[in-house]
């Protein structure tokens, strides 16, 4: 098979897996989030969601759990800038761990929450975006 249609045959398996696990969250495709397709060496696809409000804990989990089996892919959440129009990572998920690209104290707690959530057991040695100090 050719390594296009692989990768097509690939993204095509796991935007519908991503798609339904943001569907069990309650979003629905073009209104709440748009996905876009790995290109070249980049094989992180997006999900863009129109403000950083919109990041929560399940969105996080949703999509970590459809790349948890890609193990060479991930997902970045992304918002547009009202002002420049471009696009703004916030978090990166590879199926285990999420990575702060940008958004600051409230996506930090975001994280915090959806590992809280997730019930990982090194949480215990991780302090609270909220504790003060």
């Amino acid at each position: 098979m050719e390594a296009s249609e692989e990768h097509r045959r690939r993204w095509e398996s796991f935007a519908t897996r991503l798609r339904r696990e943001l569907n069990q969250i309650g979003l629905r495709a073009d209104a709440d989030y748009w996905l876009e397709e790995p290109h070249g060496l980049d094989q992180n696809s997006v999900v863009g969601v129109n403000a950083t409000e919109q990041v929560t804990p399940d969105l996080l989990l949703a999509c970590d759990r459809a790349v948890r089996d890609e193990h060479d892919w991930g997902v970045i959440i992304v918002t547009v800038d009202p002002f420049s129009q471009r696009l703004v990572p916030l978090v990166q998920t590879n199926g285990g761990m999420f990575t702060l690209l940008s958004g600051g104290p409230r996506i930090s707690k975001v994280i915090y929450e959806a590992v809280k959530k997730r019930g990982d057991d090194w949480l215990q040695y991780v302090r609270s975006p909220t504790d003060a100090g």
